[in-house]
C-alpha cells in the first residue's frame, strides 16, 4: 500500500482489498463501520469484493482453509499476550534522601486477561499458511509481531517479551512448513531497532552506591521462570515514548536458493529483490 502516514488507516486498508490480497487478519475491528471512497462501508467494500468477514476466534475457526477473509479481532491493535506485574511498565526508579537508588523488588510478567478469545499469532498464522499453499503460482504472506515494537515505545517489557515469544512460535511454525512443502523460502527480521536494553542492576565497579543519576531513564526489574532476575531499562526519552534505535538488524533465512543471498552487512532493501528472484526465477 501506499500513503502518507502509516496512521492513514483507512486508505491502507482500501488499497489492501483493492489489492486481492487472500487473507487479512489483525486488529482494527473500529474501522468496518469507515467510509470508503465509492460511499460504503469497509465492511460492504470488503464483502462486495467476496471476503468473508470474521470478528472473533471461533468464527475464523468455523471457515474453510482458503476462504477469502477478512479478520479484525479487537478496537485498535490486537491485545498482547503479557502485562507486567499489576500491569505496570517501566518507571523511573526511587532513591532515599542522598539519591541512592532503591531498586524495587522482581516480579514476574503476568497473562494479559484481555488478550483471551482473540486469536493468537500463530493461529492467524496457521491459517493464512494452511489457505494459502495451494496457490499454484506460490504466496507471499507477511508475519508481524507488531507490538513487539508497540510496547517498547511505551516502556512495557513484558509486553514486549511476550509478543516476541508469540512471533518465535508463528516463526518455528514457518519453517516446519517449509521443511514440509519444499520450495518455500522464510525470512525473519525487523525494520528497525528499538529502545529496549536488557541489562542488570547497574554497577559502580568501586563499590560506591547507585545513584539516581545513573539510571536517568526507565527502569523495570523482572523475574524469569527460572527465579532469575532481569533488569529492563529504556533511556532514549524520559517519557514513555520510547524511540527508535539505528543499530543494525538481524537477518535470518531458511529455504533460500541461494544461502549466501542475504548474509552479512546488507542495504535492506535487497530483501525485496531477494524475495523476487526466488518467486518468479
Amino acid at each position: 500500500s501506499s500513503a502518507c502516514s502509516t496512521h492513514n488507516d483507512i486508505p491502507i486498508i482500501e488499497q489492501m482489498l483493492d489489492q486481492n490480497v487472500d487473507v487479512m487478519l489483525g486488529g482494527g475491528y473500529n474501522l468496518l463501520a469507515a467510509t470508503v471512497r465509492e460511499g460504503s462501508t469497509v465492511k460492504k467494500k470488503a464483502e462486495n469484493l467476496g471476503y468473508t468477514v470474521v470478528t472473533d476466534r471461533k468464527s475464523l475457526f468455523d471457515l474453510n482453509y482458503g476462504t477469502k477473509t477478512l479478520g479484525v479481532f479487537s478496537n485498535g491493535h490486537m491485545p498482547v499476550e503479557w502485562v507486567g506485574p499489576g500491569g505496570k511498565g517501566a518507571d523511573f526508579v526511587k532513591v532515599d534522601d542522598n539519591r541512592v537508588v532503591i531498586f524495587p523488588n522482581a516480579a514476574a510478567c503476568e497473562l494479559n486477561p484481555d488478550h483471551k478469545g482473540t486469536p493468537r499469532l500463530e493461529e492467524m498464522s496457521k491459517f493464512a499458511l494452511e489457505s494459502l499453499k495451494n496457490e499454484g503460482a506460490g504466496f507471499f504472506l507477511m508475519i508481524e509481531g507488531a507490538s513487539i515494537d508497540k510496547q517498547a515505545h511505551i516502556a512495557k517489557p513484558c509486553g514486549t517479551i511476550g509478543e516476541m515469544l508469540a512471533f518465535d512460535r508463528s516463526v518455528k511454525m514457518a519453517v516446519e512448513f517449509a521443511k514440509e512443502h519444499g520450495d518455500t523460502a522464510v525470512i525473519v527480521t525487523a525494520d528497525h531497532g528499538q529502545a529496549t536494553q536488557v541489562i542488570y542492576k547497574p554497577e559502580t565497579y568501586d563499590g560506591s552506591p547507585i545513584r539516581r543519576d545513573l539510571i536517568p531513564g526507565l527502569y523495570q526489574l523482572l523475574l524469569t521462570r527460572g527465579g532469575h532476575e532481569l533488569g529492563v531499562y529504556y533511556g532514549t526519552n524520559n517519557i514513555n515514548d520510547q524511540a527508535h534505535t539505528g543499530v543494525n538488524v538481524p537477518i535470518h533465512t531458511y529455504g533460500m536458493d541461494n544461502a549466501y543471498s542475504l548474509m552479512g552487512v546488507i542495504q535492506q532493501t535487497k530483501i525485496y529483490g531477494a524475495m523476487k528472484e526466488f518467486l518468479f526465477n
